[in-house]
Parts: structure tokens; sequence; C-alpha cells
């Protein structure tokens, strides 16, 4: 199946988890892999374990970050469901080909999990793997309409998308780590897992609409697309309603932990 629309169908899904913003101080060289576009060896190494919430007009307050200097085992969460429906006690899910069977709510929060790395004494190293599966790559297409124009090189090209990698922590219950983009302050800007089917480019713009319950009615954005990538694991930086493959100028990179509060 294909997906006609790249950021809202995607990334923009994400958005939901996005929870945390900050300044950088610390930085180095990860020896994790690099299987794709982006040199992920360039990452730095050191893992910051967070707390968070928002006030009334929900801005995010960071309570506390610190040096998180544990262990941990890092791993993709893979489901095979794009979209999932019920009416009464029926349900039915979309897979990434398009499709559509019999299933139960609760299929919704079954994943498969893949290993991507580890942390040890607070220091990360990536083990991304090799390659994915294509049941979990869904089918992208250029667009060209009042919504949506992006051009997207090759055809039939697949991806999948990750804003977080998922924690085991000792001690520690529903566990995730973000790359942030640490001196934007901004609580949207992260850094993206992107993983293609062959190298490529991707570039144009694109509508997004969300519901605002403050006001009671859509909120209409635009997202600027810029990326250039290679077969395998790349990078891609969503800031300032840009997503690019460029790392922005004279920003830093930075792992954040954050476990379940509750």
């Amino acid at each position: 199946m294909k997906t006609k629309y790249f950021f809202s169908a995607a990334a923009y899904a994400a958005m939901a988890f996005i929870f945390f913003a900050c300044s950088s101080d610390d930085s180095g060289n990860n020896s994790g892999s690099s299987a794709g576009g982006s040199n992920f060896a360039d990452l730095p190494k050191q893992v910051y374990f967070v707390e968070t919430d928002h006030d009334d007009n929900d801005n995010l307050i960071v309570l506390k970050k610190e040096k998180y200097e544990g262990n941990g085992d890092l791993a993709f969460l893979f489901s095979e469901i794009m979209t999932l429906s019920c009416s009464g006690s029926h349900c039915e899910c979309t897979n990434y080909n398009g499709d559509v069977y019999q299933c139960s709510y609760e299929d919704e929060d079954k994943y498969d999990t893949i290993p991507a790395g580890k942390i040890q004494n607070g220091q990360i190293s990536l083990d991304l793997p090799t390659s994915i599966d294509s049941k979990y790559l869904r089918e992208l297409e250029s667009c060209d309409d009042t919504n949506c124009q992006i051009s997207i090189v090759p055809e039939n090209l697949t991806s999948v998308e990750k804003s977080y990698l998922y924690a085991t922590i000792p001690n520690e219950n529903d566990c995730r780590v973000q790359l942030r983009l640490a001196k934007s302050g901004k609580t949207t800007s992260i850094a993206y897992f992107y993983y293609y089917s062959e190298s490529g480019k991707i570039t144009g713009t694109e509508k997004i609409y969300s519901y605002s319950y403050d006001d009671g009615g859509d909120i209409e954005d635009q997202i600027n697309l810029d990326m250039s990538f290679s077969k395998g694991w790349n990078l891609a930086y969503y800031y300032d309603n840009y997503l690019t493959t460029n790392l922005p100028k004279g920003e830093a990179l930075e792992w954040w932990l954050k476990c379940d509060q509750y």
C-alpha cells in the first residue's frame, strides 16, 4: 500500500511521544554501527536520565536531568499494523501491504522487538539491524495537490521511521531513549531514525492539520522536507517545521532517557 502523504502518515504521528528539550553539555564519539547514509559513529555516547512535566499551557518542564551511569538493552519495536479500526467488538486491521483482515483491539499493542544496541555504564553503543523485513516497510509515492507537493526518488521506495529506542533498564518501567537536538530548546526538535530500501531523495512541502482542544478546531501547519539518504539507516532532524538529513549548523545532539514516572 502506497502512502500518499509522507509526514502526516509517518513521522508526525510520533510527535505525540515528544516530551523533552534542554541544553547540551557533553559530546563524544560513538562506536556504534553505521548502516546507511548517516555517520552513527560520530554520535555522542553519554546518556542523560530525565524527568519531565507540563504546565497548564502544555509547556515542557524539565524536573531532573543527570548523567545516566547504568546499563540497559536497546531495541526498536515493530508492528505489522498500519491502521486499526473497531465498531463494537468487530475490528479490522490494515497492514503495510494494504491487506485488510479481522483483528482485535489488543493487537494494537503487539510488537516485534528487534535488538538495536546497549547502554553500558551510561554510554550508548548502537547495533542497528542490517536489514528490515518488508512487512514493516511502507511504500512512498510523490504527490502534487493542494495539501502535498513532494518529490520522492526513486519510485517504489519503501521506508520505516522510528522516533525512539525502547530501553530495558533495571528497576525502571517503560523506558525510551530519544536523540535530541539539544540546543534548540524546543520540545519538537528530535532526530528520527529512518530505514530506506534504496538510496534516494525526498523534497517538498506538506500541510499538516491537527486538532486544538483549546481552540476547538483544526490548526494548519506546513512541513518542509529536504532529505538525501543512502540505503539502510539514516538520521533525519526535525526542527522549526523542517525535516532534513542535514544537522542544523551549530546544533548538538544528546541522548535522553525517560521512564514511566508513575
